[in-house]
């Protein structure tokens, strides 16, 4: 059952499990928030704790555990999870069933079957089940989505993206094939493959993928070629060496969108498309104070929870995000076989 918030409840109360360097990025965005309260910390490491409460003051009252099923028996409305991606199905899975509310960082979980557990487990524990992509949350994205969605670019006909990171540096967990279930494309990939499906609504059906682990043990260099909607073209790479670089364009039969370097986006109209090089082209990116407005995923979820508002689960995308990595993974073991991308209806 879906309630109005009261003004007059007392804040959503949450758990992190995980106190680890993203943690410092979801405090950034909570201390935000004003309905929220932070009441226990969970984390293996005394010292991932220790760090997080000397940055984050408001944190000097909230319990430490470290062992997260403990926490897990205490009143709080909701969890928030960020350990690596090989613990996330265990640890959502026991969330749920400890009756918590969860917001899970990327990428949810790597297998398709394990999704589709959760989600059925959130609904049948009427619990809200929600993944950490800040970046659609992000006015260009909102923007591009409904531009999209509207009908204003036409038929889209193809669609390129690339994140080039210097991801290998990181070192840690994530360089773990247990750990992390895979290297730069469930990380910072699972992003890029999150905002492709999420812009486009795209029905991929076919991949044909190359990596390259570069002398690690996970993947480093991706690259793939993805058929979608019946026969148009995109493409997705996710490289771990390299600066920061990031690039988005989607082409359509009425207009096209550009997003670099995240936060930069153009829209060309289709009667701009006649011209070379250099050719002035208009943008349509309305000014400030007209366009949407951005938000993030812990105020979305503090929201949802305040009001139980399970329509805000949206577990599903973490699902296609599975779904479509998988099949990437898979042709690139066969050495760039094109493969069936298996989705399920839900």
């Amino acid at each position: 059952m879906t309630t109005e918030p009261d003004s007059l409840s007392p804040p959503v109360r949450l758990g992190l499990i995980g106190c680890g360097r993203i943690s410092h990025q979801h405090m950034q965005a909570l201390r935000e928030i004003p309905a929220v309260t932070v009441a226990g910390l969970a984390d293996v490491s005394e010292e991932n704790i220790a760090a997080l409460t000397a940055e984050f003051p408001e944190l000097r009252d909230a319990e430490a555990y470290h062992d997260y099923r403990e926490m897990l028996k205490t009143t709080l409305d909701g969890v928030i999870i960020m350990t690596p991606h090989g613990l996330h199905y265990q640890h959502i899975k026991e969330s749920l069933e400890a009756g918590k509310h969860v917001l899970s960082e990327k990428p949810f979980v790597t297998q398709p079957d394990q999704a589709r557990e959760l989600i059925a487990l959130a609904a049948a524990h009427e619990r809200i089940l929600m993944v950490s992509y800040q970046n659609p949350r992000l006015w260009p994205y909102r923007y591009a989505h409904q531009q999209i969605a509207a009908g204003n670019l036409g038929e889209i006909l193809f669609y390129s993206g690339q994140i080039t990171q210097q991801w290998g540096a990181f070192g840690g967990w994530r360089l773990s094939t247990t750990l992390s279930e895979g290297g730069m494309l469930v990380d910072t990939g699972s992003h890029f493959v999150d905002i492709m499906l999420y812009l486009t609504n795209m029905r991929p059906d076919t991949v044909a993928a190359f990596n390259d682990t570069d002398g690690e043990q996970v993947d480093i260099i991706n690259g793939a070629v993805i058929r979608f909607n019946g026969g148009r073209v995109a493409t997705l790479a996710a490289v771990g060496r390299g600066p920061t670089l990031w690039n988005i364009t989607i082409v359509g039969t009425k207009g096209t969108i550009e997003i670099w370097d995240r936060d930069n986006i153009r829209h060309i109209g289709a009667d701009n498309y006649v011209g070379w090089i250099g050719t002035p082209r208009t943008n349509l990116v309305p000014p400030e104070g007209e366009r949407p407005e951005s938000t993030t995923p812990q105020a979305e979820f503090v929201a949802a929870v305040a009001a139980n508002d399970l329509s805000a689960s949206d577990a599903t995308r973490g699902l296609a995000v599975a779904e479509l990595t998988q099949a990437i993974y898979t042709s690139a073991r066969e050495g760039g076989t094109p493969k069936e991308v298996l989705t399920a209806e839900y």
